[in-house]
């Protein structure tokens, strides 16, 4: 996966939720310095918080998608 294109993904996720990349941080246990550098493409999430990223995301997906059904 190309670099910028998962650092929008990432923003995009965080804006959608309103929060803070210091709280979005808390979700993958990193500082809001390597959100940061996720949302700008400078650096990778490791491993580990991809995968943390990509179950976060299907959660919203989820949860966003069963709220919509509802109304």
């Amino acid at each position: 996966m190309k670099k910028q294109v998962l650092a929008k993904d990432i923003k995009t996720l965080r804006k959608y939720l309103i929060v803070t990349q210091a709280e979005f941080a808390l979700l993958f246990k990193v500082t809001a310095v390597s959100i940061s550098h996720w949302e700008d493409g400078t650096k990778l999430p490791n491993y580990r918080n991809y995968t943390s990223f990509v179950k976060n995301l299907s959660i919203i997906l989820q949860t966003n998608l069963k709220t919509t059904q509802k109304e």
